[in-house]
């Protein structure tokens, strides 16, 4: 965050990355930080494998980046399919400024928006491409949950996935008429789904996990361990797809 000069967080609320990671992964789902740091490797399908279905069923997916890691990511185009995000997050869209940067990207998630229009094609498409040993994915790089007949795809393929972990960070949850589809995606036992906030929008429900910006004065949680540098990746620490229970803070991209 410009201006925003604060290496760690508060210690009582706030548990920097540098200093609490581990312990704060203990709290938060009761198990030995140990087998984090030792969870098995994950071995992903061939990459000529899953082009291969990517370019038979017409859907793009993303192969991980620098910061998620070696993932499979499904995108939307920014801004457009984002009907929970603030005038605060429109203006510092992270997703909006790589769409800029990388035209072919943008091209990719307007075709992969193309395909949800259809929403029983979409899901075909999508079970058919993602390989069963797939070990988890994350949903939206870019793009949001935008219609509730989306938020019910994405239901059946986390269903149709049970060995997945799916995890997601949505603003859609301040959108009243997705709550009810929202609540049932969260609800499944492999997924997790956050709620992302920044100081202009009132809080969810106590019961969803949330993704703060450092500078929103309720933020209390993990400091993302990969913005910190004490990980190399999400694949790699795991907290927002394989521990249940924890709130994360973000600096802003």
């Amino acid at each position: 965050m410009p201006g925003d000069h604060r290496k760690e967080v508060t210690v009582d609320t706030k548990i920097s990355a540098s200093s609490g990671h581990e312990a704060a992964l203990r709290q938060a789902n009761g198990v030995a930080t140990a087998s984090m740091r030792g969870h098995p490797v994950f071995i992903l399908p061939s990459r000529k494998e899953v082009n291969y279905k990517m370019r038979l069923f017409g859907v793009s997916l993303g192969e991980g980046t620098t910061k998620v890691g070696d993932v499979l990511t499904f995108s939307l185009p920014s801004k457009i399919t984002c009907p929970g995000a603030s005038v605060w997050c429109l203006k510092r869209c992270y997703g909006w400024r790589y769409e800029k940067r990388r035209p072919v990207c943008l091209k990719a998630y307007h075709e992969n928006l193309a395909l949800t229009s259809n929403p029983q094609e979409f899901e075909r498409i999508m079970s058919g491409v993602l390989p069963r040993i797939t070990p988890c994915f994350r949903i939206h790089v870019s793009g949001d949950f935008h219609t509730i007949a989306y938020i019910e795809n994405w239901i059946a393929i986390c269903r149709a996935f049970p060995q997945t972990l799916f995890w997601s960070y949505t603003r859609s949850w301040a959108v009243p008429e997705f709550r009810d589809a929202l609540e049932k995606l969260r609800s499944l036992p492999n997924v997790q789904l956050f709620a992302s906030v920044d100081e202009t929008m009132p809080l969810p429900p106590s019961n969803w996990r949330k993704a703060y910006v450092y500078s929103d004065p309720r933020a209390q949680g993990i400091a993302c361990a990969t913005q910190m540098r004490d990980h190399g990746s999400c694949l790699e620490c795991g907290f927002c797809f394989r521990v249940k229970t924890g709130d994360v803070i973000f600096r802003v991209h």
